[in-house]
């Protein structure tokens, strides 16, 4: 037996978005560090284990700011190489 023509619903199901957090690591989520060089005589910046030092100067707050610049510009893949998470 051949059906006859199928009923179409009375109305089409709306698809809906669904919000996924994403599994990527976020640059918020890691650690920034504003620390005093010997070394260097001055404050470093660094992200470990993402970036190291990245910024220095004399003036602890303004090489943390710049660290917070910095550390947004890390893409995805920069953060998946250095921490083993893809």
């Amino acid at each position: 037996m051949i059906p006859g023509p199928m009923t179409p619903p009375a109305q089409a199901p709306t698809p809906q978005a669904v919000l996924v957090p994403s599994l990527q690591p976020q640059p918020a989520h890691y650690t920034k560090l504003g620390e005093w060089s010997e070394e260097g005589g001055c404050f470093v910046g660094s992200a470990p284990p993402i970036i190291g030092p990245c910024c220095h100067g004399d003036d602890e707050a303004q090489v943390f700011a710049e660290l917070c610049q910095t550390f947004p510009a890390v893409n995805s893949a920069q953060i998946s190489r250095a921490t083993g998470v893809s």
